[in-house]
């Protein structure tokens, strides 16, 4: 039990890095002109963001609903 809280606050906090990482990116000149041009954000944000997210969302799962 223990072991999964630490495993839900250790990718709480990876998710966390993970998306302000991304957000950050995400304004970079480089980036905002790749968006302009394209419409999208580059791969390898969208990725940084869905990593994140997945990290999150096991997080919320080891937290809240996994029990031993």
């Amino acid at each position: 039990m223990i072991a999964a809280r630490v495993a839900a606050v250790a990718l709480g906090t990876a998710g966390v890095v993970m998306l302000g990482s991304a957000w950050q990116s995400s304004g970079a000149p480089l980036e905002r002109l790749s968006e302009a041009l394209t419409g999208r954000y580059t791969d390898q944000t969208t990725w940084i963001v869905l990593a994140g997210a997945t990290a999150l969302v096991c997080a919320a799962y080891l937290a809240f609903v996994h029990r031993d």
